[in-house]
């Protein structure tokens, strides 16, 4: 059966061998992006494991690839550089909130307050040095980027030629039927990006086509690394990642006649420590994987609770004593209402979609349709507080509306009451004569 349906089975030990012996190493966007994440070790470690495979001449970036790394690099920047002052804003709402309750407690016998305000003033003071000094030590990417510079000279000279527009033209029609069947690479980016422009929109297949024009007609073999999450390049099942996805290893050795193997970022790193004996530390492997942990676990809320714009999970809250916007809303969901719903309308995104989405946030003072302040939070993009500033004013709008009748219903029930007045009064009246009978 292996050899009618190779795409469904794993390659057997000496084939692995023979690709990592040999093979040209791809990588997506995000996985270079994923850079600025990292722990200076952990960066290192992949940087050095880059340039190995770059000396053995064993390294290609498709042009899409490396577009999108550019276009995005500045995004994920400022977002590790805000995280300090949204911390710092998050504590001082904290701090503010739990003071105001520890009030309460003022007149309790046995609890002296005024210490444990003291001790928790200089906690929080502690806290906002820390992150102050931080933010103070933290690199300035923006003005001098040396990841940028170090890819640049890893990649010099591995970077694939920009497809023409006629090939351009030729994708993005493919892509439109594509999407619409669910064929992979891509279609999971429709909803979110269908409003970008066909070179966002159709950027993941653009990228598998590339690497199917590069590596056909020769005898390369290929390993692509990628950092996408989503089901459209890898199969789930019961929320656990399987495999690459079976049609694009078809697809693959149909236009090339020959395999291609799909890691994610944490693999690469394992193999590339037992296969070539690169010194990657299990430190190094260890956060890789717990980023990808997140990210995964991440998708995984999304796609589980279905979030509208807007929602959020009650994870949110537990970092705010003033967390009761979740829980007002399952309480109206509960007694029948219509409020909005956190468990309609999932369109998950991936974390460079999140990231631009931000930037529009900034920009516009509202997010894309289909994004939601939820999805932002959890991706650590925005803070609790951020999300209840920007959240409160329509949550509490919509609560208005969802407990409120409308005005129809107000005017209805006004003209009923009218109607059933006389009724009423001729009610009350004949009450009132037959308890005076009943005195007489």
């Amino acid at each position: 059966m292996r050899d009618k349906f190779p795409e469904f089975y794993k390659p057997v030990d000496q084939d692995l061998d023979d690709f990592w012996q040999g093979a040209i190493f791809s990588y997506d966007a995000n996985t270079l992006l994923n850079l600025y994440r990292y722990t200076e070790t952990t960066r290192n470690d992949f940087l050095d494991t880059l340039r190995f495979l770059k000396d053995r001449n064993r390294l290609w970036l498709t042009y899409q690839a490396s577009y999108e790394y550019m276009k995005n690099r500045l995004i994920v920047i400022d977002s590790q550089k805000k995280a300090y002052d949204e911390l710092k804003k998050l504590l001082s709402k904290n701090k503010g909130e739990l003071e105001a309750q520890l009030k309460s407690y003022k007149r309790h016998p046995y609890l002296n307050m005024d210490e444990i305000e003291e001790r928790l003033s200089e906690l929080y003071k502690e806290f906002d040095g820390e992150f102050d000094q931080l933010d103070k030590d933290h690199p300035d990417y923006m003005d001098n980027d040396p990841i940028f510079e170090k890819l640049t000279e890893i990649f010099g000279g591995c970077v694939g030629e920009e497809l023409s527009d006629a090939e351009l033209a030729a994708i993005f029609k493919e892509g439109k039927d594509r999407y619409e069947k669910k064929i992979p690479p891509g279609y999971m980016d429709k909803k979110e990006k269908e409003n970008s422009g066909d070179l966002s929109l159709y950027g993941d297949l653009i990228i598998w086509k590339e690497l199917l024009k590069r590596f056909n007609g020769n005898n390369e073999k290929v390993i692509f690394v990628t950092d996408d999450l989503k089901e459209d390049w890898w199969l789930m099942f019961k929320g656990q990642t399987i495999s690459p996805r079976p049609e694009l290893l078809k697809e693959f050795i149909k236009e090339t006649t020959k395999q291609i193997l799909i890691y994610k970022p944490e693999q690469f790193l394992k193999y590339s420590k037992e296969k070539l004996d690169q010194p990657v530390t299990k430190g190094t492997l260890d956060e890789v994987e717990k980023v990808r942990e997140y990210d995964e676990s991440l998708l995984e809320n999304l796609r589980s609770y279905n979030w509208p714009t807007g929602a959020t999970g009650s994870s949110l809250y537990n970092l705010s004593p003033t967390g009761s916007v979740l829980n007002r809303a399952l309480a109206h969901k509960s007694a029948g209402s219509h409020i909005w719903d956190p468990f309609q309308y999932a369109v998950p995104h991936s974390l460079n979609d999140l990231l631009k989405a931000k930037v529009y946030l900034d920009v516009n003072g509202y997010l894309p349709q289909n994004f939601s302040l939820a999805e932002l939070y959890l991706a650590g993009l925005i803070s609790a507080d951020e999300f209840l500033r920007l959240h409160s004013q329509l949550f509490d709008e919509e609560v208005r509306l969802a407990t409120e009748p409308s005005p129809n219903v107000l005017n209805a029930d006004s003209k009923q009451k009218q109607r059933d007045r006389p009724k009423r009064e001729k009610k009350k009246t004949t009450d009132t004569e037959e308890n005076e009978n009943d005195d007489k």
